[in-house]
């Protein structure tokens, strides 16, 4: 992403909490797997002379396309185009000035409230009518509420969408210890929730689990499944045979070498490393990562190679 700096009506803080947003979808919703992203995205006022040269020729050999005025994609490899819409996004908000907040779906994935999305949905924006950018994977969405969304890191944007409306306080202390031993466990995502809560832009129910987030103990997990957890509400989860729980820099992670039933994973022999637990039940048989909820299986033997 450009360094450059921020595009008009944009002070230095704008621009440092849109290259959060993109930074965050990136490290959850990103597909490609390649060394390099599929593509780039432009925006024309990051770019010189020779620059403007260079993307006028990619343009009549095909290897760039205009995603809007102002705004080129640009092919790194000799196959088909694919999509970046992160890339894409940042282009946007730099050449129009634009202010971005996190999808709905991936808000609702780090409070343990939804899966965790595989590609970037729509991505919210503080202008007034929606965009679609079909051809790149990209959609806009129009934000209007009571919070002032756009001023918050993704992890204060995180808490003001994910947070089920009809939800005691009792609840929203659960959600807020489940995000606390969960992508909210590293840094620097405290760090940056601790600066929302400076703020004073929370409102009453996110302060609730903020509070209850950041008193959530990082180290360790519980071996007991929450109350609350009801099994027959994920009989569509994963299941795994010959498991085991592997520890790396304090982290403990579900390791398996059978799996059924995920949703991306073919069914059978496979060296799966799930996200670090959350937590783990061996009497019930049901384990929770950072991304899903799964079913135990056979563990694997102790003495199994």
């Amino acid at each position: 992403m450009s360094n450059a700096a921020p595009p008009p009506g944009h002070d230095a803080r704008h621009h440092a909490a849109n290259r959060l947003v993109i930074q965050v979808l990136r490290y959850f919703c990103e597909r490609s797997l390649l060394p390099l992203p599929p593509l780039i995205a432009v925006a024309d006022r990051d770019a010189d002379d020779d620059e403007r040269r260079k993307l006028e020729e990619r343009l009549a050999n095909g290897s760039a396309r205009i995603v809007a005025p102002g705004v080129h994609a640009i092919k790194l490899l000799a196959q088909p185009w694919d999509v970046a819409p992160h890339l894409i996004a940042w282009a946007m908000c730099r050449q129009y000035g634009w202010r971005l907040a996190i999808p709905m779906d991936l808000a609702r994935f780090l409070l343990g409230q939804g899966a965790r999305p595989l590609a970037v949905s729509a991505i919210l924006y503080d202008q007034p009518v929606p965009r679609r950018f079909d051809d790149f994977g990209l959609a806009f969405d129009p934000h209007a509420g009571p919070v002032p969304l756009f001023d918050l890191t993704p992890c204060g944007q995180a808490l003001a969408l994910g947070i089920p409306r009809d939800i005691s306080e009792t609840g929203l202390r659960k959600i807020g210890e489940f995000a606390g031993q969960s992508w909210f466990a590293e840094s620097p995502f405290r760090e940056w929730l601790q600066n929302d809560l400076g703020t004073g832009h929370l409102g009453e129910r996110e302060r609730i689990v903020a509070e209850a987030l950041l008193a959530s103990p990082r180290a360790g997990i519980p071996h007991r499944a929450p109350p609350e957890f009801e099994p027959a509400a994920h009989a569509d989860a994963p299941h795994v045979d010959q498991w085991w729980i592997e520890e790396r820099r304090e982290v403990s992670f579900l390791r398996a070498l059978l799996i059924r039933g995920h949703p991306h994973i073919p069914n059978g022999p496979v060296k799966l490393q799930t996200t670090a637990l959350v937590w783990i039940d061996e009497r019930l048989g049901w384990a929770r990562t950072r991304s899903r909820v799964y079913r135990l299986g056979k563990k694997k033997p102790t003495d199994y190679p």
